[in-house]
C-alpha cells in the first residue's frame, strides 16, 4: 500500500465506535488510489480501516473520495442522529435559549455524538461571527475532534459584546456535552482582545488556552496555566503589541508564530496547527486514572504520526516540528518510537538544521526589536528602526535557503497603519 495513500499502519486499538463496521470494500482516495479494507469506526474526523489480515490504519476522512466520504457519513449516522445539529456542517445562527437577542454559529465535528465530552473553541470576530469565521477553523476541529462556536453579535464596537459572548458560552455548555477543562477562545484583531478577556474572567470554568490572531493584550492578567498560541502577520501593525503581550506570558507551552501577511486572519493550516498544539499539550497530561482521556491521547499520537509520515517529503519542516513534539509525548511506545526515528532522520538533513537555527534567530529578533512598545507603529523611532532593518536583512541572507526567508525580508521594514 503506498505510504502517501493512507499514511501508516497501526496496531489495533479500541475507539469505542457506536456503529458496526462496514463490509469489506474497496476505498478510493481523492487522487484515485485504492485500498481494500473495512471501516471499523469513525472518530475525530478520522476513519479506522482494517484489512483482511487484521492490520489497522487511521485515515483522515478528507483523504477519501467524495463518494466514499458520503458513504462513511451515512454508515456512521448514529452519531449524527444523536446530535441536536448535523455534525460536519456549520449551522445557521442559533438563538440562545435564555435571551434570543444573542446568537451564534456552531460546528460539530463529523465524529460528534452525545455520549462523551468534547473540547470547545469560542471564536470572536472584529466584525461579528459568520459561517466564514468558522470555516477557517474547521480543518483543525476535524483533525482533533473539537466543537466550534462564534458569536454573531460580538464586534469591536458593540457595547454589549461581553454579554453576547457569555450568552453563547452558557448556551453551548447547557445544550452540549462539553469538557469544562478543555475550553478555549480565539479571535482576530479586536476579537483576539475579547478572547483574552474571556480567559481572564475569575468565574469558573476557566479557559485552558487562547488563540489570538493579529492582536495581543498585555494588560490581561492570565494564569500561568493558560496556554497562549499567537499568530501574527509580518506586516501587521500589531506585531509589537503581540510581542509585548507574549513577553508577559509565563506559560512554558505558549508560543508566538509569524506568517507572511498584513493585519488579517491567518489561513486554515496555521489555525489547525494551533488547535493541534493545544490538544497535544492537554492530552500529554492525561493520567492513568482517566482511561477515556488516555485512549484519546493514544489516538491523537497515532493520527499525528500518520500526518507526519504523509508530509515528510513535501513539508519536511512541518514534519520536523511535530516529530519533535511527538518524540516527547507519552503515547504508545511503537508510535513514539517511530516519531523519534523520523526526528533523528530529519535532524540529519542540512535543510532542517538550518531551519531550526532560523526559528531560534527569528524569536531572538522579535524579542530584540518588537518587545519595545505595544503601540510602536505610532512611534517613528521604533517603527522599522535602522537596527531592525539591518538585522532582518542579515538574517534574510543567512537563511535565504529556508522557508522563513520572506518573513525575515519583511519583519525589519516599517509598517503603516
Amino acid at each position: 500500500m503506498p505510504r502517501k495513500l493512507f499514511a501508516l499502519f497501526f496496531l489495533a486499538w479500541t475507539l469505542g465506535a457506536v456503529a458496526a463496521p462496514t463490509e469489506m470494500r474497496t476505498w478510493t482516495d481523492a487522487r484515485g488510489r485504492k485500498v481494500t479494507a473495512r471501516a471499523v469506526s469513525m472518530d475525530g474526523g478520522n476513519v479506522v480501516l482494517e484489512n483482511a489480515a487484521g492490520a489497522r490504519l487511521t485515515v483522515p476522512l478528507s483523504n477519501f473520495s467524495a463518494q466514499d466520504q458520503a458513504y462513511l457519513r451515512q454508515h456512521f449516522s448514529q452519531n449524527a442522529a444523536a446530535a441536536p445539529w448535523p455534525p460536519g456542517e456549520i449551522t445557521d445562527a442559533i438563538k440562545t435559549k435564555k435571551d434570543p437577542r444573542w446568537s451564534y454559529h456552531l460546528y460539530l465535528p463529523t465524529s460528534f455524538h452525545m455520549n462523551r465530552q468534547w473540547p470547545v473553541m469560542f471564536i470572536m470576530s472584529f466584525g461579528g461571527g459568520t459561517k466564514e469565521t468558522l470555516e477557517r477553523y474547521v480543518k483543525g476541529a476535524e483533525f482533533n475532534g473539537w466543537i466550534l462556536a462564534t458569536s454573531v453579535q460580538s464586534t469591536n464596537s458593540f457595547e454589549h459584546s461581553t454579554e453576547a459572548i457569555m450568552a453563547m458560552v452558557e448556551d453551548v455548555r447547557a445544550r452540549l456535552p462539553v469538557d469544562d477543562k478543555r475550553l478555549y477562545s480565539s479571535g482576530c484583531s479586536g476579537g483576539a482582545r475579547r478572547a483574552f478577556h474571556l480567559a481572564e474572567r475569575p468565574e469558573k470554568p476557566h479557559l485552558a488556552g487562547v488563540l489570538p490572531c493579529a492582536a495581543g493584550d498585555g494588560d490581561v492578567p492570565l494564569s500561568d496555566k493558560v496556554i497562549v498560541y499567537g499568530l501574527c502577520g509580518t506586516d501587521d501593525f500589531n506585531r509589537w503589541d503581540m510581542a509585548c503581550t507574549f513577553k508577559e506570558i509565563d506559560n512554558k507551552d505558549s508560543r508566538l508564530r509569524f506568517y507572511v501577511g498584513k493585519h488579517q486572519w491567518p489561513d486554515e493550516n496555521l489555525l489547525a496547527d494551533a488547535i493541534t498544539w493545544f490538544n497535544g499539550c492537554c492530552l500529554r497530561k492525561a493520567t492513568n486514572s482517566d482511561k477515556v482521556l488516555l485512549a484519546e491521547r493514544d489516538r491523537f499520537a497515532q493520527r499525528l504520526l500518520a500526518e507526519i509520515e504523509q508530509r515528510l517529503d513535501t513539508e519536511p519542516e512541518w514534519a520536523y516540528e511535530w516529530a519533535l513534539f511527538l518524540s516527547r509525548f507519552p503515547g504508545p511506545a511503537a508510535t513514539i518510537g517511530q516519531a523519534k526515528r523520523r526526528l533523528q532522520a530529519l535532524q540529519r538533513q542540512p535543510r532542517i538544521q538550518l531551519y531550526a537555527k532560523a526559528l531560534a534567530d527569528l524569536d531572538e529578533f522579535v524579542n530584540k526589536h518588537f518587545t519595545t512598545n505595544p503601540g510602536a507603529h505610532h512611534i517613528p523611532s521604533l517603527n522599522g528602526t535602522p537596527e531592525a532593518k539591518r538585522d532582518a536583512e542579515e538574517l534574510a541572507e543567512k537563511y535565504k535557503d529556508t522557508i522563513l526567508v520572506e518573513i525575515f525580508r519583511r519583519v525589519g521594514k516599517p509598517v503603516p497603519m
